[in-house]
């Protein structure tokens, strides 16, 4: 299971490579997630749908695009 850091840094970048060359070598299956944080997040804001919404959806981007790259590795 490989965790995506939000930050797309270089480091995340590395880790996720490096983690889906194990799983191919090893022919098991790759989990990607990642974490909603909210402690940047007013009380306020944390209560409002919308805003979670957005939230979710930009994380739902960024785990879609790590999953298109690891797609490349089993095609």
């Amino acid at each position: 299971m490989v965790a995506v850091d939000e930050d797309d840094s270089s480091s995340s970048r590395k880790a996720f490579s490096y983690a889906v060359t194990l799983a191919d070598s090893y022919h098991v299956p790759l989990g990607i997630v990642t974490i909603l944080e909210t402690r940047d997040l007013s009380i306020y804001d944390s209560l409002q749908p919308d805003v979670l919404d957005q939230r979710r959806e930009a994380m739902s981007k960024s785990i879609d695009v790590y999953v298109k790259k690891s797609s490349r590795f089993w095609c």
